[in-house]
């Protein structure tokens, strides 16, 4: 064969041959990049949310091992409301339905006998109606040695109507009077429904 020959079935072969154009490579390698981004956008996305529930479940995992703290305070804030509902009973069994005044005197003469103080005054003003109850001012007075006026002072709490003290003034007896006495104003609220 001729050189010439030659030559030309050399063309016609590498005609035959598919040539690669850059223009697939550029193509190739975009298509390579956005599968790339993809992955990479997807994979910070589950991490963030990983690390959002690591913390969450720190936080659940915090409250459940203080489970039997809220548990202990829950019993004792519900211990503390039936004390004080217990109290609020007891209390207002201690507010009567009608003023009744003659039976405080009584409860407040038979108080003064057993302390030693003699009661002098004893002087109810008008009833004073309140949102749920109504109040009565009494105003009393009463002559005893100091530690006799503090028992009953002290009794009061113990009597079985609800009786508050607002007003108590102590005055040393006169000199014409016996120096072993006080002299006591007390001005005494007490309620009825």
């Amino acid at each position: 064969m001729s050189t010439s020959s030659l030559a030309r079935s050399s063309r016609q072969s590498n005609r035959s041959i598919p040539r690669v154009l850059p223009v697939d490579w550029i193509g190739g390698g975009l298509v390579l990049g956005i599968v790339v981004a993809t992955v990479w956008i997807v994979s910070v996305a589950l991490a963030d949310t990983r690390s959002n529930l690591v913390a969450e479940i720190d936080t659940h995992q915090a409250v459940l091992a203080q489970t039997d703290s809220i548990q202990a305070k829950f019993q004792e804030m519900k211990d503390r409301m039936q004390d004080q509902h217990r109290q609020l009973q007891q209390l207002t069994g201690m507010v009567p339905e009608r003023p009744s005044e003659s039976e405080f005197l009584a409860q407040l003469s038979d108080l003064a006998n057993q302390t030693g103080v003699q009661l002098l005054q004893f002087e109810p003003r008008s009833s004073v109606k309140r949102d749920s109850y109504s109040e009565i001012s009494i105003r009393c007075s009463a002559q005893a040695p100091y530690a006799a006026l503090c028992r009953f002072l002290c009794g009061l709490q113990d009597l079985p109507r609800l009786a508050d003290v607002t007003r108590l003034i102590i005055r040393q007896s006169q000199p014409s009077e016996d120096r072993t006495l006080l002299n006591m104003e007390l001005e005494i609220s007490i309620f009825h429904s």
